[in-house]
C-alpha cells in the first residue's frame, strides 16, 4: 500500500479482519479505506482524520503530518494492543489523551496472563520494535521497510 504511495489513515483493531482457511493458514486483511489517500512519502497532509487512540503526535497537534509515518504509528499502537492487551495511551478525556500521545510516554505491563493462565512478558526485541514505531518524532520513526527487517519479526514469522 505505502509502496503505491497510498496511506490508510485509520489503521485500528476494528479495521483488521482475520481468517483461517481450511489448510490452517492465517489471512489478515486491512479494511475501511474511507480515509485513504494518495500521498508521496515526502508530502505532508493537513486533513485531521482517524481514531484518537491511534493518532500520531502531529495529528493530535493538528499540524501537517507525514501520512506514511502516521500509519506506522497506528501500526505500533495496534501491535502494542495485540501483544499486551492494553492501549499504550489512555485517558478519560480527549485533551488528556492527546497530551499523553504527544509526550510519547507509555509503559509496558510487567506481565500479562494468557488465556490458558500462563504468564507472558513481552520480549526485549518486541519492546525495542514498539519503541521505534512509537517514536513521537515522525522524522526519527522507523519505516515499514525497516520494520520488516526487525529481529522480533524475523524471530516470529
Amino acid at each position: 500500500m505505502h509502496s503505491l504511495n497510498v496511506v490508510h489513515r485509520d489503521i485500528k483493531l476494528d479495521n483488521i479482519l482475520t481468517k483461517v482457511d481450511n489448510k490452517g493458514n492465517h489471512h489478515i486483511k486491512l479494511i475501511d479505506f474511507g480515509f485513504a489517500t494518495g500521498c508521496p512519502p515526502d508530502e505532508k497532509l493537513t486533513n485531521t482524520c482517524g481514531t484518537p487512540h491511534y493518532m500520531d503526535p502531529d495529528l493530535v497537534k493538528k499540524a501537517p503530518y507525514n501520512g506514511h509515518a502516521a500509519d506506522v504509528w497506528a501500526l505500533g499502537v495496534l501491535l502494542f494492543i495485540l501483544t499486551t492487551g492494553k492501549l499504550p495511551f489512555y485517558a478519560a478525556f480527549e485533551g488528556d489523551l492527546y497530551r499523553k500521545i504527544q509526550s510519547g510516554r507509555y509503559q509496558f505491563p510487567n506481565d500479562m496472563i494468557e488465556k490458558d493462565g500462563s504468564s507472558y512478558n513481552p520480549s526485549q526485541s518486541l519492546k525495542n520494535l514498539i519503541r521505534k514505531i512509537l517514536e513521537p518524532n515522525a522524522n526519527l520513526r522507523i519505516t515499514c521497510e525497516q520494520i520488516l527487517k526487525e529481529p522480533w519479526l524475523l524471530e516470529n514469522p
